[in-house]
């Protein structure tokens, strides 16, 4: 999987590439970083020589590929398993449930969690999640990771009482503000 992002926060499809074993040539940045260790769980480049260099030596290199890979899936099952993500992701809802919406009725609430990957125009995946989504007239949505904000506005457009849409990147929650 190559991620070229300039800048990132923690790329789904990084998480996703590991997680299935596949090896992961990413920009060096910030995001990368944190989930990336070069030569180890994967490559991180910073240059258009590296990245020649490093997907020539994927390429060419099966063992390279295996002792990544699998490194890499260590490290997604001891840090990022399903369990431990949804937890996280429970966590941060509860908090925010019990500092923001102290006010509202969540018995009888059904939690789905979005988290798109970043600042992108809206695609077909992100049309078909939105089709896919049952959001209801009088609905509570809280989207984290929010990125393009399509799902907020999808949200309101359906008739959903309360939306919040959240993201660790200022581009996001811009480009969400404008929808």
């Amino acid at each position: 999987v190559l991620n070229s992002s300039l800048s990132e926060g923690m790329s789904n499809a990084i998480l996703e590439a590991m997680a299935l074993h596949r090896p992961v040539l990413a920009r060096f940045n910030s995001g990368n970083a944190s989930l990336i260790k070069h030569n180890e769980t994967g490559l991180l480049y910073t240059s258009v020589q590296e990245f020649v260099q490093f997907a020539t030596e994927l390429l060419s290199t099966p063992q390279l590929v295996h002792t990544l890979t699998a490194q890499a899936g260590r490290f997604i099952d001891s840090n990022h398993s399903l369990d431990q993500e949804t937890k996280a992701y429970r966590e941060i809802v509860e908090d925010v449930r019990l500092s923001y919406f102290k006010y509202f009725d969540f018995e009888d609430t059904e939690l789905l969690i979005y988290s798109p990957t970043g600042v992108h125009p809206v695609s077909t995946d992100n049309l078909g999640m939105v089709r896919a989504c049952p959001v209801r007239e009088g609905d509570t949505v809280l989207d984290l990771g929010c990125g393009s904000g399509i799902f907020g506005l999808f949200a309101a457009c359906s008739g959903a009482r309360f939306v919040t849409c959240a993201d660790v990147d200022g581009k996001a929650v811009a480009r969400s503000e404008e929808r």
